[in-house]
């Protein structure tokens, strides 16, 4: 099943064409990943370890197939739940005790088109009482809101979204026409909205990765030129590296809840970056991203208007909407090899907040499938290379830095601790990590030295697949440790669950 990562959500192989493409470049198969270990399957669920170390509060749980949200104290009790109409997506339990959340489109036809991991196209905001404040859907055959969703610091909203773009459009912009399949391509694209009564929303704000590619396989086509030259840009043919899928790793993907149906050949193709974690650093007015499918994550200027987003030359950092940084696998900017990869299929990129420990580095879960040395993950905190004015640099031919994190976990035992797809990291104020072990449903919280502090494996068999019994445990797409002191949490009233 592991081998998802590197491929269920991926494009690799030849597409289905009427002519013959041109030879591709080589592709390096990605190594299989090893199953999960039947001994953490077989672990009873529910609370596993509470040591009075534990950082105090609740933990926000939201299984990816369950329409229920849960917030579960130190001893594993539910406190409190949102009960939903719609499955699990990305969560945000927010100052005045109302939850963001992006989720699937309910009722409402399924779309044809965008058939992959993390597709949810709607977003809510929800009360305390379950009471549903706003609701928009953003769920076109054109574009759709997909993964991760922000909040900013003046109440607009940050999410990512997929744009479609016919097989002759991606050609037409340089991407090797052997790799582009039935579907054409899913670009993704950052939009800004400031939400509108009780169920709309105006669009205030964008980015899109179309406006910012470099290509050097055809040089009749739009984007041409020297991919070492530009790495403030993406080269639209970076990803030609992957393995298409099994049909098992892609039916192992729906039985988790990550896809609703299985996607065919085309649309295999269609899912370039697959970008999957958005955050929004406010203190430099720039916004991080990840990029599993292209073992990166990216650092961009948010004070341009729109316009200014689509060019190279303007906003704070005299950038435009080009990248200011990236990291994880330089051989996509031709700054180095195989060798050079640290980052493989990573999830929940984030800056650590103001008065946390690390406050102002990168905080990632490194999911690892596919390494060299076989399939493990890690947690990567990554200190900065700033220049002066908060911005950062980003030089041809030579790896953006840091060479090392400034701190990492992984296992003992490194295969004890993997998980091929989602999951995420989170620094708390006590300077322990709370981590996702997200395919298998683990959460737990570590010290600086490694130390296990809290372990859960969350048990809840709300979710049912088709006509059969109760489904086992399911996926998490994170967790999140709500503190004790948190502004939502005042004046609430929490009570265990039966």
């Amino acid at each position: 099943m592991e081998r998802l990562l590197l491929a269920c959500l991926i494009a690799a192989a030849l597409a289905m064409q009427d002519a013959a493409p041109p030879a591709a470049p080589a592709a390096t198969p990605a190594p299989a990943a090893p199953s999960e270990a039947p001994a953490m399957l077989a672990r009873p669920r529910g609370l596993a370890l509470r040591t009075p170390e534990a950082a105090p509060g609740l933990t926000l749980i939201a299984p990816l197939r369950s329409q229920t949200i849960r917030l579960v104290d130190l001893d594993g009790n539910v406190v409190h739940e949102w009960v939903t109409d719609s499955t699990g997506g990305t969560e945000h339990f927010l100052d005045d005790g109302t939850l963001l959340r992006s989720t699937g489109t309910g009722n409402a036809p399924k779309l044809a088109r965008f058939a992959a991991g993390g597709k949810h196209g709607r977003l809510q905001r929800l009360a305390w009482d379950g009471t549903l404040l706003w609701d928009w859907k953003f769920a076109t055959e054109e574009y759709v809101q997909h993964h991760d969703v922000q909040l900013t610091l003046d109440g607009t909203i940050l999410f990512i979204a997929w744009e479609y773009k016919s097989r002759s459009d991606a050609i037409g912009a340089g991407r090797h026409p052997g790799h582009v399949g039935t579907e054409g391509m899913w670009v993704d694209a950052i939009f800004e909205i400031e939400p509108k009564g009780t169920n709309d929303a105006e669009v205030i704000w964008e980015w899109h990765v179309w406006d910012h590619l470099i290509q050097d396989i055809d040089p009749e086509a739009a984007n041409y030129g020297d991919v070492a030259q530009h790495p403030e840009r993406f080269d639209l043919n970076a990803d030609l590296r992957r393995e298409r899928p099994t049909d098992a790793e892609v039916d192992d993907l729906q039985k988790l809840g990550y896809i609703d149906a299985k996607p065919t050949t085309g649309e295999l193709h269609a899912d370039w970056m697959h970008t999957n974690a958005l955050f929004f650093d406010a203190a430099h007015d720039q916004i991080v991203l990840s990029s599993p499918h292209l073992c990166e994550v990216f650092i961009l200027d948010h004070s341009t208007t729109s316009e200014e987003a689509r060019g190279s030359s303007e906003g704070q950092y005299g950038k435009g909407g080009d990248l200011l940084w990236r990291w994880g696998n330089p051989r996509n900017y031709g700054a180095g090899s195989a060798a050079d990869q640290r980052l493989w299929y990573q999830h929940n990129v984030q800056i650590i907040g103001k008065g946390l420990p690390g406050a102002g580095h990168v905080l990632l879960f490194n999911n690892g499938g596919g390494r060299p040395d076989g399939s493990w993950s890690s947690v990567l905190e990554l200190e900065l290379p700033r220049t002066t004015g908060g911005g950062l640099a980003l030089v041809p031919f030579l790896a953006a830095g840091p060479n090392e994190p400034v701190w990492s976990y992984a296992a003992p035992t490194k295969s004890d601790f993997f998980s091929s797809f989602i999951s995420g990291a989170q620094r708390l104020a006590n300077g322990h990590t709370l981590i996702c072990e997200g395919a298998s449903g683990r959460v737990f919280e570590v010290k600086p030295d490694g130390t296990m502090v809290w372990e859960y494996l969350h048990p809840f068999t709300d979710a049912a697949l088709g006509d059969g019994p109760p489904a086992p445990p399911t996926a998490l797409f994170r967790a999140t440790r709500i503190p004790a002191d948190h502004g939502g949490l005042k004046g609430k009233a929490l009570a265990k669950r039966p």
